[in-house]
């Protein structure tokens, strides 16, 4: 698991109904299957594929507050941000976005990049 160092406190949203919003697809193209549950900096995660493969799905990270919003989309027709996921110097990116009261961030594999995360997110 991708580990969250930023992590923010939560909001006053009820966290209790906040779940996984699973990808439509893997970055292949393949279907996501099953996630596997976790927790990652204090915030509750979840995982689909692996390797280059790999979404991970983080809620209320906190990295919206954090001022690295790189670039501006959409994930499933809700406005987004790419943000710096990990700390500088290091490549990992993510996608944060609100949908039903819960702030969601999706991570890829560090090897993806703005375009990669654009692409991905608008078809999330």
């Amino acid at each position: 698991m991708i580990a969250m160092p930023f992590v923010a406190a939560c909001n006053t949203s009820d966290l209790t109904s906040c779940g996984p919003i699973a990808p439509s697809q893997l970055p292949s193209g393949s279907a996501p299957g099953d996630a596997i549950e976790g927790v990652a900096g204090g915030t509750k995660q979840w995982t689909w594929g692996d390797g280059a493969d790999r979404v991970d799905l983080l809620l209320e990270s906190g990295l919206d507050d954090d001022g690295r919003a790189i670039q501006e989309t959409t994930v499933r027709g809700h406005d987004a941000s790419v943000f710096q996921a990990m700390p500088p110097g290091q490549t990992a990116l993510g996608v944060v976005w609100s949908e039903g009261g819960c702030s969601y961030t999706f991570v890829l594999d560090a090897t993806r990049d703005v375009n990669d995360l654009v692409a991905f997110a608008e078809k999330y």
